[in-house]
């Protein structure tokens, strides 16, 4: 697994040893980023903040940064998910005030800052990104131009209290492009 493009392109990441976390393939983040530096859903990653809720490796997050991205609140339950996230931070030497590291359920996390940019990719199957999303939509932070990119399993119905602006399938993966509704 690799960073595709960007400051850090072509960086290797740390890749966890069990399958308790399935990283996003280089292909799938590679065709969400390039769609988000297009323009194409109306979106400047450049100097955006994002929050990458369930990080695992913290590839998306270190994606978006490397990209562009200003900020990044990496978050996940998971003290492993969270160790490799940092080891991964540490890999590429970035300046520590671009990022932030916090072991919380997404579900009770709180913040005050604002997002630009939501990736959300929990576990597939157990139908986590509605309650997910509702409690982020719950954040003074989250505005009509927030966007959201989230991954579920190609196979999964996806129902959310956001609007649908694209939704792309790479392999067994769906990527949902949604935005908080007006």
């Amino acid at each position: 697994m690799r960073i595709t493009s960007g400051e850090f392109r072509g960086t290797e990441l740390l890749t966890p040893q069990t399958d308790q976390i399935r990283p996003t393939s280089d292909k799938a983040r590679q065709a969400i980023f390039n769609s988000l530096l297009s323009g194409k859903h109306g979106f400047s990653l450049h100097g955006a903040a994002v929050l990458d809720g369930t990080c695992g490796t913290g590839a998306m997050g270190i994606e978006a940064l490397s990209r562009g991205a200003r900020f990044c609140q990496f978050v996940d339950s998971d003290q492993d998910s969270l160790a490799l996230t940092k080891k991964n931070l540490e890999k590429i030497k970035i300046d520590k005030v671009r990022f932030n590291l916090t072991k919380s359920q997404l579900s009770s996390f709180q913040s005050e800052l604002s997002f630009d940019l939501v990736c959300l990719d929990p576990p597939y199957g157990q139908n986590l990104l509605p309650e997910m999303v509702n409690h982020l939509l719950g954040f003074s932070g989250i505005t009509k131009n927030t966007l959201f990119i989230l991954e579920e399993d190609a196979r999964t119905p996806v129902s959310i209290p956001l609007n649908i602006i694209d939704r792309r399938k790479y392999g067994a993966t769906q990527i949902i492009y949604a935005k908080t509704p007006e």
